[in-house]
Parts: structure tokens; C-alpha cells; sequence
């Protein structure tokens, strides 16, 4: 047995045995994440809610109508040159009788016959303008439809019908688990019982997958996915199917122009609906704000878009109003001209998003084997992102900054 310590004269914290004191902790444990799935929240919300996923594989189609615009591939070299040449594809867009303006020169052309790939016959000078010539002009939009002409008594004209496109994204099962055993479960704790307080952790990891699955997952399918056998989809997210409005800020290392972000919205407006949302990194929040000082409205603190709180409104084209909600995760994503996630801004259409759903997320208790002396749990999902019409959306890459 060992000799008792005796303690003398007046004692203080540091001299009384460390085991007597309490331990004054504060709750609850404070967190260094925060829980901000937005465009989750926003795709799980009843009035956006998508398909049953009821395969591996979600497929749709896709149409549109018959484009008006054209490039100029060959330039008019005078009054009697009635050959036009288009960008590749364009000029099956064109049936006998339609008028055509040449927008450089105000000229009106009469199609005289049906299209056929880059190649239109064509009368000159109807209407007020005569015929000149006109330059060589890939800007697609140089030469655009303006409807039909039909002699009277005449037949139909040609019938021009738009080919449907397929498209497809592959369901994705997400998984995450956690467990305790029964002394670790029974023992006393700080704050929370460890059990729920790593529900709630695991919450939040599992909303930020699905969160960063929607935006930047990757599309792929294999029937051997892990060497076991078993089939192994992954869903792709938005910055794999957006390839039509893809604005890089690189080229001016980084520094996001007004006249930029402006051409970048309007060019994001011309299709779909107006009911678009932009995603932004802190990065492009911030140089957004600083380029639209006067366009730019902090939101009310109660304004949401499908239960997903706004952060700011900005005007847009064609008298839209754009919310604006700032993906702070993402400023963890490290910020550059080479594609770094924290310097991204997605403009996405509502309308044409919608989340595919085999098993809704559930958390699922009891997962271990039953011969263990503890508990399993996990949250899981089988769910795919369809991305209707990649052009109706936008990505605006590569900003470190606010011009001018």
C-alpha cells in the first residue's frame, strides 16, 4: 500500500486531485460544417419533386423547334450571286418559300428550293432592300428565318419535323453508415448521446454527397463495378451534361467582366424557362456583387426558392429576376483558372431539372449482424439527377475576381 499524500496550508485547483473537478463543457458540441444542400432541398421539395427511378437507367427525350438562325459561310459577292452557303446542317432547316434576312445588309432572300445541308437557292432583294453583297460571317444568327411565303392555290410545302434526342443518367446508390457498440451507446456523455449525435453528423454528410453529386457527380455504368460481380452505376450532375453555355474566365485570368457576366446571363436566358437559380462559390458571390453593385439586392431574410434560402437577387435578361445562393462549401474547394470548384457558378433552370427516384433518402437502424453486441445504422438513397435541355443551363468557370 502506498503512503498517503497530505497536502498543507491553502489549495487551490492545481493542487486538488484533477479527478474531483467538473468538467465544465460546453453543448452542444460546436461544429465547424454547416448543413448547406441547397439545390438538394430544392429537387426533394414537393412541387419539384421527379419520376420514380424504376431501372439503372433513366432515360428521356428531348426536342425542340425548328432553329431560325444561320451563319453566312459564304459571303454574297453581288446582286446575281443566288447561291448561299450556311454553317454545316443549317441550311436543312430551310423549305422552299421561306424568307430569309441577310441582318448585316437588311436584304430579304426568298428560298426557291428546299435546303439541303450548307448549300440554299435563293431570290435576291425582296422587299424594300436591294440586292448587295454581303460578307462572309460565322456568327450564327447572320442570316435568320423569318417565315413563309405560299403562293396562292398552291400545294403544301415541304414537311420539316424536328428529330427527337435521347438522353439518359445512371441511378446511383449512396450509403453512410455508423455504429456503436452496447457499453459505448450505455456509457454517460457530453451533450448528445454519441448514437444521435452521429445521426445527426452523418445527416449532414450524407445531404452534402447527394448535394455534390447533383452538381458535379460523373455518369458511368460497368457490370463489374467493385471485382464482386455486381453492377455499379454512378449519376452524372450538371457539370457533365451543361456543354452549350460554358463561359471560361481564364482567358482573362480570372477577372469576371460586367460585360462578361452580362453576355453569360443573357446568353443563359435565351432558353427554357425563366425560373432559373444561380448556384455560386463565396468567390463568384463576391465578384458579382462588387461588378453589380447596383443590380445586386441582398434577400430578405425569409425569401426562399422551394424551401432553399436565398441569398441574393440579381436582374437578369428579358426582365427576369434571378435568386442568387451562395454555396459556401464550395470556397473549401480551393479557387483558380483551372477549374477549381470554388471559383464555379452554375445557372440552372428549374424546370428542366428534376431528381429520379428509386429508394428516397431514409435512414435504416439495425444493419448489423444479429450476433453483435451493438448497434448499425446508415442512410441511404438510389436516385439520379435528369438535366432536360443542357442548354436551358449555364456554368460560368474559372472567376478569382471582379473586374470592371
Amino acid at each position: 500500500m502506498s503512503a498517503t499524500t497530505i497536502k498543507s496550508g491553502l489549495q487551490d485547483t492545481a493542487s486538488i486531485l484533477s479527478n474531483r473537478l467538473v468538467v465544465d463543457m460546453l453543448e452542444p458540441i460546436q461544429m465547424l460544417d454547416t448543413n448547406l444542400n441547397q439545390f438538394s432541398t430544392i429537387l426533394d421539395h414537393p412541387d419539384l419533386r421527379g419520376d420514380v427511378l424504376s431501372s439503372y437507367l433513366k432515360e428521356w427525350l428531348e426536342d425542340r423547334l425548328i432553329p431560325r438562325t444561320m451563319s453566312l459561310a459564304g459571303g454574297l459577292t453581288g446582286a446575281a450571286d443566288t447561291a448561299v452557303t450556311t454553317g454545316a446542317g443549317e441550311a436543312n432547316y430551310v423549305k422552299k418559300g421561306d424568307l430569309i434576312r441577310v441582318v448585316t445588309t437588311g436584304e430579304c432572300l426568298r428560298a426557291t428550293a428546299d435546303g439541303s445541308n450548307a448549300t440554299l437557292a435563293v431570290a435576291r432583294g425582296v422587299g424594300g432592300v436591294a440586292a448587295v453583297s454581303a460578307a462572309t460571317s460565322t456568327v450564327v444568327g447572320t442570316l435568320v428565318i423569318i417565315g413563309h411565303s405560299t403562293p396562292q392555290g398552291s400545294s403544301l410545302p415541304t414537311m420539316l419535323i424536328t428529330q427527337q434526342t435521347h438522353n439518359y443518367n445512371y441511378g446511383q446508390i449512396q450509403r453512410k453508415s455508423w455504429g456503436f457498440d452496447r457499453t459505448a451507446r450505455q456509457s454517460h456523455w457530453y451533450s448528445q448521446n454519441v448514437l444521435d449525435s452521429e445521426r445527426d453528423k452523418k445527416l449532414t454528410e450524407f445531404k452534402t454527397d447527394r448535394e455534390n453529386t447533383v452538381f458535379f457527380g460523373a455518369r458511368s455504368y460497368t457490370s463489374n463495378g467493385d471485382a464482386s460481380g455486381h453492377p455499379l452505376g454512378t449519376a452524372g450532375g450538371l457539370i457533365e451534361f451543361i456543354s452549350t453555355n460554358v463561359t471560361d474566365i481564364s482567358v482573362a485570368s480570372g477577372s469576371l467582366s460586367t460585360t462578361a457576366l452580362e453576355n453569360f446571363i443573357t446568353q443563359a436566358l435565351q432558353f427554357g424557362s425563366q425560373d432559373k437559380v444561380f448556384f455560386v462559390a463565396p468567390k463568384v458571390g463576391q465578384a458579382i456583387s462588387h461588378l453589380l453593385s447596383s443590380n445586386w439586392v441582398r434577400a430578405q431574410p425569409d425569401e426562399r426558392v422551394y424551401g432553399a434560402k436565398v441569398d441574393a437577387v440579381i436582374s437578369g435578361a428579358f426582365g427576369a429576376s434571378i435568386p442568387v445562393i451562395v454555396k459556401q462549401q464550395w470556397g473549401a474547394y480551393g479557387t483558380g483558372t483551372t477549374g477549381q470548384y470554388g471559383s464555379l457558378g452554375f445557372l440552372v433552370d428549374l424546370s428542366s431539372v428534376r431528381m429520379a427516384t428509386m429508394q428516397s433518402p431514409v435512414r435504416l437502424s439495425n444493419r448489423q449482424a444479429n450476433d453483435l453486441d451493438g448497434i448499425e445504422e446508415e442512410y441511404l438513397c438510389e436516385e439520379t439527377l435528369v438535366v432536360a435541355q443542357e442548354s436551358a443551363h449555364a456554368l460560368l468557370r474559372d472567376v478569382t475576381s471582379g473586374g470592371s
